[in-house]
């Protein structure tokens, strides 16, 4: 499943989508925002073919690979490696989300 096809969903089919995955943990409540539930559905999905999906402010070191921060900018060991390929490639700066 895309994000595409998660997009073109009413707000309860996306959670009745949740409560039956069983790799999204915590209770996707009713009041849950759109996008929070798309997000764990992705995180869901991902985990499930052995992926992850990370989300961050990027910064770019000096030598051209880059790192997705969690924290905003401290360093931290749930950052995610992004190598000079990927930045060349989608011509990534720093800051990007």
């Amino acid at each position: 499943m895309n994000i595409a096809e998660l997009e073109s969903k009413t707000t309860e089919e996306l959670l009745d989508l949740a409560h039956q995955m069983e790799s999204i943990n915590g209770d996707m409540s009713a009041t849950a925002r759109r996008d929070e539930v798309i997000y764990r559905l992705l995180q869901g999905y991902a985990q499930e073919q052995g992926h992850l999906l990370a989300s961050g402010v990027l910064e770019v070191m000096p030598d051209g690979y880059g790192f997705l921060r969690h924290n905003g900018r401290r360093p931290s060991q749930s950052d995610a490696y992004v190598s000079q390929t990927q930045v060349r490639r989608f011509n990534l700066r720093s800051g990007d989300l």
